[in-house]
């Protein structure tokens, strides 16, 4: 059975997109296309899908590909065409998690590569495969000279709008009878400003007719001798080609990268050439290179290879069949410790009625750790201490069965243990890993921060690196994500005082692999995130600046910065740089939850009630939509994904509503002195009714609100 496509595309650009997939549905796979701009009809087909296509390089595949969780367990393709190449968003997609990245031309490829070098390392299957001009929609017609000059496509600086001018009015002068037909529409009201007064000054404006948006092209074409394009840059120009397929003689200014797509004799440079251009006319010749060349059936077939050509995954859900049928794992508990013996109890009992194996490396305790470990069955192995991965790495090292899980002693699993081996024994093969929500406790009990954390790996798919912080190394894009049990974090119940020795500690270490290994270029944010914790919020910031600007260098680029550093200037009322990295911020992530809080925190420090609202109009949709989606945060932190921050967002909205109310109210008791008696009586009564249905008063002067 073939794969079920998810097609998704930002609204009104989905016409390159359509022919595909229906091209497709037709071949067998299972499409669903999106063509909106609502959250929840992407997830859906997301969650429907086992490829997710993401039409244009834009800000909604940027969106897509940071929202990480989302798109886990799937194959995800991005299409570029040709106006994402000079956008930002190019640079802010996260290639981590693209399977197949498609160009529609080999100059594109170029231009976006010569940007954004990190790809060719990131992105293991591009290639250009051109758009494809579906021959059986376009009739043919063999035709000759003739007066009528079309043109199809926007009017905009891209397009070339000026020389669109001069080349009529130059041909105008070859043919006096020849009529421009314009299939398009302005996007920019200068231009047509400028078309007017050029017609009329030239005397052509008898001879221009424009017919804005045309549905069918194919017949509007019936008449037309040639199709004139005067772009500067074109990806391919399908108007062009449709043109040709119906058998009109193509007039193509020279843009970049256009003899990587046409022959030689289809373009111009200087009008000396465009009449050349003219002289010899070959309808059956236009009709047979788009045929050899650039046919939907031949795209569809590369498109089928690329296809073929994904790695196989799938994203476990419970309450899916398979999860209940599966066979439970095996399953190895493996840890590091060191003088743990106050948190052990807790975290071994919640493991010991599920796993196979526990595994422990001790690196040098001196309390009851070792004897605690032992009385629940684990198999204590001890090493002086390295450094982190180190001794993670020792600790995979000793696992035999066939999947692990790893674990810290500030950790407890809450959950069915069966019910999670269970769902791993669904997982395929080619799936490494599996994550799980994971929730920092405060010692109050609430939490402090929510992230999605993968604990769980195929033995022999997993190792550290990194000598603290140790980092992961697998195949993120692989991993399935488990909803029906969580871990709770009891790190941050550290008194400050250790937090800060630890801090210390860390930071030192930290600094040396930056000397050893700069490349790494997430030793910044740790760096960042190290001094502010001990209050050194200008080192912290120094580091946290440095991070930023190696972002389009860095694999699995953590967004968190924006809401941390954002979250310091604001401690040191610095609005400006708050202001500064949360408009950078909105650009790339800009339906995070957190970027969203730290827009009310702005808000509120600016005195500024709009800003701070639509901070929390986001903030809501935001929270709504993770609690019916929670693998969409994907495998990072959410300071702001809590109960209690949604009561602190709603109460900060309802007081600005009231300050703005009582405000108001106050000017109306003011504005009513002016009226007459009985308009007066009758604006308060009508107001003290619309209070009473909030189920407010107002007090007239003296007496109790």
């Amino acid at each position: 059975m073939k794969n079920n496509i998810a097609f998704i595309s930002q609204q009104s650009l989905e016409n390159f997109m359509v022919p595909v997939a229906k091209g497709l549905e037709k071949r067998g796979y299972g499409v669903r296309v999106v063509a909106d701009n609502n959250d929840q009809s992407i997830v859906d087909a997301v969650i429907w899908s086992d490829v997710v296509w993401l039409e244009w390089g834009n800000e909604l595949a940027m969106r897509l590909t940071t929202d990480a969780g989302l798109l886990n367990g799937r194959n995800v393709i991005i299409r570029i065409h040709s106006y994402e190449t000079f956008l930002p968003y190019i640079k802010y997609i996260n290639y981590d998690r693209i399977d197949c990245l498609i160009f529609v031309a080999e100059h594109i490829k170029d231009l976006v590569l010569d940007q954004v070098p990190k790809i060719t390392k990131m992105v293991k299957d591009i290639r250009v495969i051109p758009n494809g001009v579906d021959l059986d929609a376009i009739p043919f017609k063999e035709r000759g000279p003739g007066n009528n000059l079309a043109y199809i496509g926007y009017i905009n600086f891209k397009k070339g709008p000026m020389l669109l001018m001069q080349a009529f009015a130059h041909l105008s002068k070859i043919n006096p009878d020849l009529r421009l037909h314009v299939a398009g529409q302005f996007q920019e009201p200068r231009y047509e400003l400028y078309f007017k007064q050029f017609l009329e000054h030239t005397g052509l404006m008898d001879k221009a007719t424009f017919y804005g948006h045309v549905t069918d092209i194919p017949a509007w074409l019936e008449d037309k001798h040639y199709i004139i394009s005067t772009s500067v840059l074109e990806s391919q120009g399908m108007g062009i080609m449709e043109a040709m397929a119906a058998g009109v003689k193509p007039l193509i200014h020279n843009f970049y990268g256009a003899k990587e797509v046409y022959e030689e004799e289809y373009l111009w440079t200087t009008f000396e050439e465009l009449d050349d251009c003219l002289k010899l006319y070959d309808s059956h010749n236009y009709r047979e290179w788009v045929s050899v060349n650039y046919s939907l059936s031949r795209t569809l077939d590369n498109l089928e290879s690329a296809l073929e050509a994904l790695p196989s995954k799938l994203q476990i859900k419970t309450g899916m069949d398979k999860v209940a049928e599966s066979e439970p794992v095996t399953l190895s508990v493996c840890m590091m410790v060191r003088d743990e013996a106050k948190n052990l109890d807790r975290c071994l009992s919640a493991i010991k009625d599920f796993a196979d194996e526990i595994i422990v490396v001790d690196t040098g305790s001196v309390d009851d750790s070792i004897e605690i470990c032992k009385r629940y069955g684990a198999t204590v192995y001890e090493h002086p201490w390295e450094n982190f991965s180190v001794h993670r790495n020792q600790s995979i090292g000793y696992a035999t069965k066939e999947w692990i899980m790893i674990y810290d002693a500030d950790e407890e699993f809450v959950g069915n243990g069966m019910k999670l081996k269970q769902a791993l024994g669904a997982v395929k093969d080619t799936c490494p890993a599996m994550g799980i929500v994971a929730h920092d406790l405060k010692e109050d009990g609430t939490w402090a921060v929510n992230s999605n954390l993968t604990k769980f790996f195929r033995l022999g798919t997993i190792h550290y690196e990194g000598t603290i912080h140790n980092d992961a190394m697998f195949d993120r894009s692989r991993t399935a994500f488990y909803t029906d049990a969580h871990i709770n974090h009891y790190g941050y119940h550290a008194g400050p005082k250790l937090k800060k020795k630890k801090s210390a500690r860390t930071i030192g270490l930290l600094e040396k692999e930056l000397v050893d290994n700069p490349v790494r270029t997430k030793v910044l944010f740790y760096l960042f995130q190290s001094y502010a914790d001990i209050g050194e919020l200008d080192k912290a910031l120094e580091f946290g600046w440095q991070y930023i600007a190696k972002r389009n260098d860095a694999h699995d680029f953590n967004e968190t910065i924006f809401f941390s550093m954002i979250s310091v200037y604001l401690s040191k009322k610095d609005y400006h740089n708050a202001k500064r990295l949360l408009d950078e911020a909105m650009l790339i992530i800009p339906n995070d939850i957190d970027i969203a809080t730290a827009q009310i925190e702005l808000g509120i420090g600016l005195n500024n009630g709009t800003l701070m609202i639509e901070g929390v109009e986001k903030y809501i949709r935001a929270y709504n939509f993770m609690i019916q989606n929670p693998a969409t945060t994907g495998i990072r932190f959410t300071f702001s994904f809590r109960p209690d921050a949604l009561a602190y967002v709603l109460h900060r909205a309802a007081m600005c509503h009231f300050e703005n109310a009582s405000r108001f109210a106050k000017e109306l008791r003011k504005a009513v002195k002016n009226l007459d008696s009985e308009t007066r009586k009758s604006v308060l009564r009508e107001f003290k009714k619309n209070l009473r249905l909030l189920k407010l008063t107002i007090s007239n002067k003296g007496e109790k609100s």
